[in-house]
């Protein structure tokens, strides 16, 4: 007789127990990832693949939560006795986490087709760290000559997504 009300008891008490997880479980949001959630959410605004080619300066592209605008395109001091560019460019990062970007990201595409990467030196940026809602503004020199045709932006370093996507603004 005594087994059996131990037992009742012990039972009352798992019960009670799995009781309160629940209520706090539920209050939680049920262990939930917010972080994921805000990833999933960035992901259905990027955007289409169909669009990210050919924007005009101040055009806005969204890849992996992560909104990439080149605000103007000026010529900038040589380097080496040869011309550049200073592309002035802003980061959203919108993507639910911290990212890094880098001027490495960037290159000039020449009328061939061929990129020429970034010039870098004191006038660029060096690598950034962006948090989850934070904004970035800066310059990346790029080379620039007769073969110029736009600036191509590759997001292999943000790779949030796993995809390397690019986008390209045209210069003229």
């Amino acid at each position: 007789m005594k087994d059996k009300k131990i037992f009742k008891k012990w039972w009352f008490w798992v019960i009670i127990v799995v009781i309160v997880l629940g209520v706090i479980g539920s209050a939680t949001g049920g262990g939930k990832n917010d972080i994921s959630d805000n990833q999933e959410t960035a992901k259905s605004q990027d955007t289409p693949d169909s669009a990210l080619t050919d924007l005009l300066i101040g055009s806005p592209v969204t890849i992996s939560g992560v909104t990439v605008t080149v605000n103007s395109i000026k010529n900038g001091v040589p380097a080496i006795s040869l011309p550049t560019y200073e592309v002035n460019v802003t980061y959203k990062n919108n993507s639910g986490r911290g990212i890094s970007i880098s001027p490495y990201d960037w290159s000039t595409v020449l009328h061939s087709g061929s990129d020429k990467a970034h010039v870098g030196g004191d006038t660029s940026f060096s690598l950034e760290n962006l948090s989850n809602d934070e904004e970035w503004t800066g310059n990346v020199t790029l080379w620039a000559d007769a073969e110029s045709e736009k600036v191509k932006f590759e997001s292999s370093y943000i790779n949030l997504a796993g995809d390397d996507k690019k986008a390209t603004w045209l210069i003229k």
